[in-house]
């Protein structure tokens, strides 16, 4: 079997930083992406040690808090924009823009009868 050069880690800022090693023990691995967001759940650990031994950081958090570069995907695809308006203006300084599909008439689908109030609602 011909050994991989790369490997792609997703959601890498919710992984604990021990998880995140096996994979870049691989035979003749040579590069690492790490995807993630260090704004949003971190890894965790339910351990009365946890927050003094460490246990709870990812190395996407690590890489971040030494300084290594990380690059900011700036358009989201998912959230309806009056949903995505608060992350965006407190967690990033609205460097989030809304890709089209969420502003499109279509996006406003209603899955539930009766008083909708706007993109989110309560429901008892």
């Amino acid at each position: 079997m011909t050994p991989l050069e790369m490997v792609i880690i997703d959601e890498a800022a919710q992984l604990k930083e021990c998880e995140s090693t096996i994979p870049l023990q691989l035979p003749g691995l040579r590069h690492a992406t790490l995807i993630g967001d260090d704004r949003q759940l971190p890894a965790m650990v339910q351990s009365k040690l946890s927050g003094k031994a460490g246990f709870g950081r990812s190395l996407f958090g690590r890489l971040v808090n030494i300084g290594l570069k990380k690059h900011l995907l700036n358009v989201q695809y998912r959230m309806h924009p009056a949903i995505s308006f608060f992350p965006n203006r407190v967690f990033y300084k609205n460097k989030i823009m809304d890709g089209r599909n969420v502003k499109e008439a279509i996006y406003e689908k209603r899955f539930l009868k009766g008083n909708i109030f706007g993109s989110y609602s309560f429901i008892k």
